[in-house]
């Protein structure tokens, strides 16, 4: 009885799941399960994920950064048998899944928060929030933000700063 109650008292919070709308997502029988877990389903319209998606707009990036980060450790450890053949062996399941929850929970709760603030999910129903999607300051690079670079690995975030500023003077053209 008591593990019941329990239960009953984890499933009686209810929760917002934000997808886009692949035609699974849309099943009956998922809004069905949905709504046994006192879950609400919101939909993201065709062509507005990368808009609306809090993970594709704030999360995906740092999250495979560290993730990345971690797997290169791994390959420069030494630790990385080889297979008779002379090639690299497959990191074991278990590792790759706790690479993965370690790259998750290097991210700050404070920037999940402010993800669904942004793309207009969590915001206060007042309208005193709306702003956050315009925010310039979570647009705007920091120096403990990665690098950004092109697919060569140049550096190109100075021209993330032309496009974004102020300044009325005439563009000149790029370095060559």
């Amino acid at each position: 009885m008591e593990q019941a109650t329990r239960r009953s008292a984890q499933t009686a919070v209810d929760a917002l799941l934000v997808w886009d709308m692949f035609r699974a997502h849309i099943t009956d029988d998922v809004k069905e399960k949905a709504k046994n877990l006192n879950t609400d389903l919101s939909m993201i319209p065709g062509g507005l994920t990368s808009m609306l998606q809090p993970l594709d707009v704030c999360l995906n990036k740092p999250f495979k950064d560290r993730l990345r980060q971690i797997w290169t450790e791994w390959m420069t450890s030494g630790s990385v048998k080889t297979t008779k053949g002379g090639n690299l062996q497959k990191p074991d399941i278990t590792l790759v899944c706790q690479w993965v929850k370690d790259a998750w929970d290097s991210i700050p709760n404070e920037m999940i928060r402010k993800a669904f603030l942004k793309c207009g999910i969590s915001n206060a129903m007042d309208g005193s929030q709306d702003d956050a999607v315009y925010d310039a300051e979570d647009d705007e690079l920091s120096d403990d933000d990665n690098d950004i670079y092109n697919d060569d690995g140049e550096d190109y975030a100075h021209l993330l700063e032309q496009f974004n500023s102020d300044d009325d003077s005439e563009f000149e053209g790029f370095d060559d």
